[in-house]
């Protein structure tokens, strides 16, 4: 009986050992499945990227307290299309969980509204009034994709026919942006004044025999971006005084004001008005365009009665040459990074990478009633060299260049006190006809004008203008027919920065700079310039033995008797050849000069490679082998 009873027991363990494994199984499935559908409606997440770069910033959080309206985000994607690419609903859902943010957070103030314009359906309809587009995927036949963003509110709206995946890293901007401008449409005024094209040009459609003909330009990036936001009026180079209404002045490479419109701009200032100048010794865009001698030194700006009265001096006649941040081995391109840019200021402290081609140099008093704040500055290594010589090859350049040992600076803040440059009061209207006479004659006391600032002016001055061309800041992409530009550089956000602190408002500012365009290993890249500078030095030296001997070879072939011709004596064959044979040494030790430089570089690239390969794979074996080790000990025991 005890054994019958001992088989059936026998005979139920092994039924359950296997069922209960399947069982066990099923159960946690089960759970699994349980916890995914719940969790499905709970939103939770973590941020763990280093700007928090998914969630709202200060800048939107400011700008969404601020609004006195209620503002709709409509969002026109249409998902129920099967064949979409996953990576295009992947970027959808990132949208929508961004804009849900937006809602969470404006309680009330912000509504999202997601859209899905199916074919023939009253959300297409709405879609097209608004300027979304449909786009077709792969040519005939493929798929049509709609994603577009609207904001609206108060019967004013802005659109965005469709959103690139390229620029997802400035999307939350983007978004703002828009809500700003629907909630706040009366724009301010900026006057441009400019000897550079940088508002466009209309071409000529008759060309006069023996006249070049004159092709029409559009806007520099920058600039027509810049209408989005705010009304930008032209300001002309003989204005006799910048309207009331302007608020911020922009100068690029102003050239032959005249006094008129010189002591304009001082009065615009000193009565509270903002300037942002850009002047430049050597302007590339200028040559590229045709407007300049690409030999000229360039220059020819007469800002300075302005900048001496201010305590600033821009040095024309100089460009600044900098091995130590030097931008693709050109050191007169600027490329500054972290260590060149004002870490304390808001317009440049998550900056990651400028490039100024061919900038000049700001210097100042340091007892200026005025605050100066630099902006930009050079390495210690930078040193001033000829605007002539300015486009001569890197190498020649390297070797003229005389270093200092303290930074140069290329950008600065003038914020305070100022004085004018016209302290005899506004310029002779005409010949014979002083000062004091035309403030007679105007019978006021604003006609011999303001002799210091009202309330603290403000002034910032960057000594280049070609880093807001197109060629040097942004790259021109397509997507789906629709062409945008994608900064490749920080430059057109650091122009941006100053415009809306300027102009009266910040919230943008800390929004723009979350996004990273470039995340360079600064160890590297402080090796390779300790690589260069230490292969540079001996090239110098070479090159400097290399002229000597060819001197000495001219000077020997030069002073042959007028009876010789081409025949020299034994003496003068031997040393010609000697001086050869150097010349021929020196070139042979230059070239491998420059290889061992490149093959140090390239070495340290690949062992910066190999680390990242192998770091990851070795801390998953060593946690793997300390696993084992723990897990035997505790076996043991």
């Amino acid at each position: 009986m005890a054994r019958k009873h001992k088989m059936k027991n026998s005979t139920i363990s092994r039924f359950w050992r296997p069922s209960g494994g399947l069982m066990g199984f099923l159960l946690v499935l089960g759970i699994m499945i349980s916890v995914n559908v719940i969790l499905s409606n709970v939103r939770l997440k973590a941020d763990l990227t280093e700007e928090e770069l998914y969630t709202l910033s200060d800048g939107t959080r400011s700008a969404v307290d601020g609004l006195q309206n209620i503002v709709t985000l409509k969002l026109y994607f249409n998902r129920s299309s099967r064949e979409l690419p996953m990576f295009i609903k992947g970027v959808a859902t990132r949208v929508e969980d961004l804009l849900g943010e937006y809602e969470r957070y404006g309680r009330g103030r912000i509504v999202v509204e997601t859209c899905d314009p199916e074919p023939d359906s009253e959300a297409e309809d709405w879609a097209r009034r608004y300027g979304v587009m449909g786009q077709r995927l792969g040519g005939m036949g493929g798929p049509v994709l709609y994603l577009g963003l609207v904001a609206e509110a108060g019967g004013t709206h802005a659109t965005i026919p469709v959103l690139d995946p390229r620029m997802e890293d400035l999307l939350e901007y983007t978004i703002t942006r828009m809500i700003l401008r629907v909630a706040n449409p009366v724009k301010q005024v900026i006057g441009v004044m400019s000897s550079l094209p940088v508002l466009g040009r209309e071409g000529n459609p008759y060309v006069i025999p023996g006249q070049p003909r004159i092709e029409p330009q559009q806007p520099w990036f920058v600039f027509g971006d810049l209408r989005q936001d705010y009304e930008v009026k032209p300001i002309a180079a003989d204005v006799a005084e910048i309207d009331p209404d302007v608020s911020l002045l922009i100068l690029v490479q102003p050239k032959n004001l005249s006094d008129n419109a010189l002591y304009a701009i001082d009065q615009f200032v000193l009565r509270g008005g903002r300037l942002f100048a850009f002047l430049d010794p050597v302007s590339v865009a200028e040559a590229e365009l045709g407007l300049s001698n690409p030999y000229s030194p360039g220059g020819e700006s007469n800002m300075a009665r302005l900048l001496a009265a201010w305590g600033i001096e821009f040095d024309e006649q100089n460009a600044v040459a900098d091995i130590g941040s030097e931008y693709q081995e050109h050191p007169m391109v600027l490329g500054l990074r972290k260590g060149n840019l004002n870490k304390n200021d808001p317009i440049t402290s998550r900056l990651e990478l400028m490039v100024l081609p061919i900038a000049g140099t700001f210097s100042f008093s340091e007892t200026a009633e005025a605050m100066v704040t630099p902006l930009l500055q050079t390495s210690d290594q930078a040193g001033k060299i000829s605007s002539m010589m300015a486009r001569m090859d890197p190498a020649r350049i390297r070797e003229e260049q005389e270093s200092g040992s303290k930074r140069l600076t290329v950008a600065l803040r003038l914020h305070g006190k100022l004085k004018t440059a016209f302290p005899d009061g506004k310029p002779k209207e005409a010949e014979g006809e002083s000062a004091e006479d035309a403030a007679k004659e105007a019978g006021t006391q604003e006609a011999a004008g303001l002799k210091e600032s009202v309330e603290n002016s403000m002034v910032v001055l960057v000594a280049d203008t070609d880093m807001l061309f197109d060629r040097f800041s942004l790259q021109q992409m397509n997507f789906m027919g629709f062409v945008g530009y994608q900064p490749w550089n920080d430059n057109s956000v650091f122009f941006m920065n100053i415009v809306e602190q300027m102009a009266g408002g910040s919230d943008l500012v800390s929004i723009r700079t979350r996004g990273k365009i470039e995340r360079p290993f600064e160890v590297v890249l402080d090796r390779e310039k300790k690589a260069q500078q230490q292969w540079l030095e001996r090239q110098k030296s070479l090159q400097e033995k290399l002229r000597e001997t060819q001197q000495k070879l001219s000077e020997l072939q030069a002073r042959q008797d007028a009876g010789q011709k081409v025949i020299f004596t034994a003496e003068q064959e031997k040393a010609i050849e000697e001086y050869r044979q150097q010349e021929l040494e020196t070139r042979k030790e230059l070239k491998l000069v420059g290889r061992k430089l490149r093959e140090d570089i390239e070495r340290l690239g690949t062992l910066v490679k190999g680390l990242n390969i192998l770091i990851m794979p070795a801390v998953i074996s060593l946690l793997g082998v300390a696993f084992w080790f723990a897990r035997k000990t505790r076996a043991k025991s």
